[in-house]
This record gives structure tokens, sequence and C-alpha cells, in this order.
């Protein structure tokens, strides 16, 4: 079974969190402090911050504009119209992907 890079980038991810997590609750065992439930909650909730906060800038400013980027692609192999104009911020990472696969007088 062939899993997306999508798909391997979030369990990275969720890896991450898991093991900031578990972090966070072994600096607390090795200092010798008791381990309450909150202490626990806290460090999940850490965790979950830190899976949820790169994915959520990351999608911002990659995702979307790639998705755009996608469609567009995928609608001139459709169609075949060469002339289609692709929206790419110009302080987008994506600029110079599109620059590359249209010419900027067609970027708008």
């Amino acid at each position: 079974m062939r899993v997306s890079i999508s798909m391997q980038v979030h369990l990275g991810l969720l890896a991450t969190g898991l093991a900031v997590a578990g972090a966070a609750v072994g600096g607390v065992y090795l200092a010798g402090a008791p381990l309450s439930t909150g202490i626990i909650v806290y460090s999940v909730l850490l965790g979950l911050v830190a899976v949820f906060v790169p994915v959520w800038i990351l999608s911002g400013s990659l995702g979307r504009p790639l998705e755009l980027l996608h469609q567009a692609v995928a609608a001139t192999r459709r169609d075949g119209d060469l002339t289609r104009e692709v929206t790419a911020p110009p302080a987008s990472p994506i600029a110079p992907l599109a620059t590359a696969c249209w010419p900027p007088s067609t970027l708008s």
C-alpha cells in the first residue's frame, strides 16, 4: 500500500507531537515531581500544539497556493487551454514554480 506524502508528513508531525508529550512527562518524572492527571493532560495539549501549529502554518503558506496551481494544471490538461491565467501571489513560495509553468505575463 502506498502512503501519500501528505499522510507521511501528518504522521511524522503526529509522532513529533507524541515525542514532545513524552518528553514533557519524562522531564516531570525525572525531576521527581508527582505525575498528576493535570501534568499529563498539559503534556498532551503541548504535543497537540506542536503538531497543529506547523500544519496550520504550512497549509496556509503552501497548501492553498499549491492546490490552486494543481487545479490550473489539471484544467489545462483537461481542456488544452494554454492561455489560462494562474493566480499566484508574488510572495508565495510557489511563485517560482508557477512562473516556470506559465510566463509571467499570464500570472495575475
